[in-house]
């Protein structure tokens, strides 16, 4: 918890509920050893040891990060519905916990268990903030407020929207303006946004369970971040107040629309079969092949059209992109 959070009694509970244990071994993972096969090995034109790596289970994620060290980071990341916190809290709990659900990985840890470096673990670890910015002259950026979830890491999302908020007062301060007005606008907004992103998050770790299903919400997740909050923050239009607020209407259907879709994806992880048949199933993510759907002017996303369009986009869209799926999904 940040010193200006603690001090201002600022500490507020998010309702996302996950539990993390992680550690460093100080020996290179290297997931491409882990399979002979030609074919699985000429899939990628780079090593696949040199990204993060998620392996995906039903209410958990484990992440395989290499460092500059040498060293590699190993995190395990579980619902406490499925996977209760007393199964992965200390290090030879996780180790009997990766041993059930991750046996070869496991093997490749004990390997090395001498060289193991630390272990940290953190039991419910979302956190809200009652107040991010004030016109009195103090703001709270970063983890120091808020944190939600490590998958996609959005934590870098939130400093960055932080940063831009407060630097934006700061200029507007200095130039003599009133900033009260200011500051309670980009608090709601940035109210707005975080919940927002929750959606992706809570109740959701199940979903991992179902390779189908996981990797589609995947890409729509991606899909909606990289058109959507990413968009608006490279173009410069995410401090703009008067810019999002005529686009408000827009913002709150697409938060409709993935809230829908969250739960979808939920209700479909539930009905589906076993994960037998995607096991040896590679899907590149590079080569998507997009569709797109006409927006008539009865649309109801159609006002989203002249939204984009109004200082984010050069060119007037024909159509907004919903989807895309990897050859092969369906």
């Amino acid at each position: 918890m940040g010193l200006l959070k603690r001090k201002l009694k600022l500490a507020k509970p998010a309702y996302h509920d996950v539990n993390a244990s992680w550690f460093r071994i100080n020996h290179q993972i290297r997931v491409d050893d882990w399979v002979d096969d030609p074919q699985w090995q000429g899939q990628v034109e780079e090593p696949r040891w040199l990204s993060t790596n998620h392996l995906l289970g039903k209410g958990y994620w484990v992440w395989i990060i290499p460092l500059s060290s040498g060293a590699t980071s190993i995190g395990i990341v579980a619902d406490p519905n499925k996977h209760p916190y007393a199964e992965l809290n200390t290090f030879a709990r996780a180790r009997v916990w990766l041993s059930k659900y991750e046996p070869q990985f496991a093997g490749i840890i004990e390997a090395h268990v001498d060289q193991v470096q630390d272990f940290l673990t953190l039991k419910h670890y979302s956190y809200n903030c009652k107040k991010m910015f004030s016109a009195d002259g103090w703001a709270i950026t970063g983890d120091a407020g808020v944190f939600l979830d490590p998958f996609y890491s959005p934590g870098s999302d939130f400093i960055a929207m932080n940063n831009s908020f407060i630097t934006e007062l700061i200029v507007k301060h200095y130039a003599g303006e009133d900033i009260v007005q200011a500051t309670g606008e980009y608090e709601k907004l940035f109210r707005t946004l975080f919940l927002a992103f929750g959606t992706v998050y809570e109740e959701q770790y199940p979903i991992m369970g179902s390779a189908r299903v996981m990797t589609i919400k995947v890409i729509w997740d991606f899909t909606l971040y990289w058109s959507g909050i990413a968009l608006l923050f490279f173009s410069n239009k995410l401090t703009d107040l008067v810019f999002m607020q005529r686009g408000g209407a827009q913002l709150q259907q697409i938060y409709q629309l993935n809230f829908e879709m969250q739960g979808l994806f939920r209700h479909w992880a539930e009905a589906e079969l076993p994960n037998g048949d995607m096991r040896d199933k590679f899907l590149n993510y590079t080569r998507c092949s997009s569709f797109s759907i006409p927006l008539p002017s009865n649309s109801y996303l159609h006002p989203a059209e002249q939204y984009f369009n109004d200082g984010v986009g050069s060119k007037r869209p024909k159509s907004l992109p919903i989807i895309c799926f990897p050859d092969g999904i369906s």
